[in-house]
């Protein structure tokens, strides 16, 4: 995007002589390397070490569709997408930017484009309005044209989901909005101007807040067993539930929520990158219980068993008469209803 505009700003000023435009951006690009390399590297490690990559052909599945652009996952556009799912399937991207910014943006563009308009704004629209037209462009994937020649840049290759760049459209739309209530407030007396843009702000909230809050999804509670990890040696933990199979590998992420609780190193995890070493241990791992899975706890170094009886969905019995057998391998550190938890003292 800024390079983008770099090039944008250097053609409607008529500065592609100017040296000291060239050399302000220069500055401004090597500091931004410098302060991206150092979280940039492992990106790049990772890349190298695991073989990861993402193909033209990968990203298609994570490209928008134009029904996209007309779905809310927003309370007050529940109809909305009522309506869009009655029409059949679609990608499961949600990219209606909004009802609320949708007016603005729309107002904001007429006023920056109109006769008399300030140059400034009508520079601004150019910038956001060419770049909302081309991130609308490249959203639809390689199959759309544009994302297919963007990917062949440097850095591309790490952008997975094509339909991602729908938030660009939705930013250079709140850009437009801003042009709009800006034009708006200055045509208001004074005495008016703060119910105004009180009545904006509470306008924005109402159309893009997910309401009810309660029906937000609460985050578990961190078992009160952890705490006895805290007085022990650092080693390696491993979680049951060990789920195996790719589409519940997201549920790893509670036990990255519990890890803060004891901060060890975690088997368990979940990432975009799923290294193939992992792919392996879950499928053995899942079958926990079993003298496989104890031979893998053995390969990945595990010190430390934790075993959640309130995730296995009525299967505690079926679990505690399987690990029966594997008693002596383990000693017990803590236990509660919820959650037991053993200290390996032998794997075989």
């Amino acid at each position: 995007m800024v390079g983008y505009a770099t090039l944008v700003l250097a053609a409607t000023r008529r500065l592609w002589k100017s040296a000291d435009y060239w050399t302000a951006i220069a500055v401004g690009a090597a500091t931004s390397l410098v302060l991206v390399l150092p979280f940039f590297v492992p990106y790049l490690r990772v890349q190298d070490e695991s073989g990861f990559a993402r193909s033209v052909a990968d990203t298609v599945r994570y490209s928008a569709g134009a029904r996209d652009y007309l779905m809310s996952a927003m309370h007050a556009h529940a109809w909305l997408l009522t309506y869009m799912r009655s029409l059949g399937p679609w990608s499961g991207e949600v990219l209606f930017p909004g009802l609320f910014v949708l007016a603005l943006g729309a107002a904001g563009i007429v006023l920056a484009m109109r006769a008399g308009a300030a140059a400034r704004d009508r520079e601004t629209a150019i910038v956001y309005g060419s770049l909302a037209g081309l991130a609308f462009w490249a959203s639809f994937g390689p199959t759309a044209g544009l994302y297919r020649v963007l990917y062949y840049l440097p850095a591309f290759t790490f952008l997975r989901a094509p339909s991602r760049l729908g938030l660009i459209v939705v930013l250079c739309l709140a850009i437009f909005s801003a042009l709009a209530l800006r034009h708006l407030l200055a045509s208001l007396p004074p005495v008016w101007r703060r119910l105004a843009a009180a009545v904006a702000v509470a306008l924005a909230i109402g159309d893009m807040a997910v309401f009810p809050l309660r029906s937000w999804y609460r985050a578990p509670a961190i078992p009160a067993a952890y705490e006895t990890l805290t007085h022990r040696t650092r080693a390696t933990i491993a979680e049951f539930p060990f789920y195996g199979e790719r589409i519940a590998f997201p549920l790893h992420t509670q036990y990255m929520l519990f890890s803060t609780a004891h901060w060890m190193p975690l088997i368990n995890g979940y990432s975009d990158v799923i290294p193939a070493d992992f792919r392996e241990a879950a499928a053995v791992l899942d079958g926990f219980p079993s003298s496989d899975a104890f031979t893998m706890l053995a390969r990945r170094r595990a010190r430390y068993i934790a075993i959640h009886w309130d995730m296995y969905a009525g299967r505690e019995d079926e679990i505690r008469r399987r690990l029966a057998p594997f008693a002596g391998n383990l000693r017990l550190i803590a236990d509660d209803p919820r959650m037991t938890l053993y200290e390996v003292v032998k794997f075989q």
